[in-house]
């Protein structure tokens, strides 16, 4: 087994997971060669890292023991993107108004389309 555990392993490889977007993204933007203004906040910096330990904490917690490190990457990956669309949508819903879930109550009836 690993010498630290292998919770402590899927933590380490999910946060590797996490930070493969975040490698990307920052590659893309050397390419073009343009810096954006966020490259200098600190609170891009805290929130990618908060989302990287995200990652690392997903694969610790969710993956079943003796996953492969690709399993493992591929759920630290995951996680901050899914989160991040979670977010996203919120921030997108209208706030003035409630969604539409259907009746207050629902009946067996209903769900069978009696």
């Amino acid at each position: 087994m690993h010498i630290l555990g292998p919770h402590f392993f899927a933590f380490a490889v999910g946060c590797l997971g996490g930070a493969v977007p975040e490698v990307l993204h920052w590659h893309r933007i050397a390419r073009r060669g343009r810096w954006p203004q966020y490259a200098s906040s600190i609170r891009y910096w805290l929130t990618t890292l908060a989302l990287i330990l995200i990652g690392g904490a997903v694969a610790a917690l969710v993956s079943p023991t003796g996953s492969s490190a690709m399993q493992l990457l591929l759920l630290g990956t995951v996680a901050p993107n899914l989160l991040q669309s979670a977010a996203q949508n919120y921030r997108l819903m209208p706030q003035d108004s409630k969604p539409n879930l259907g009746p207050e109550r629902l009946w067996l009836r209903d769900f069978l389309a009696l």
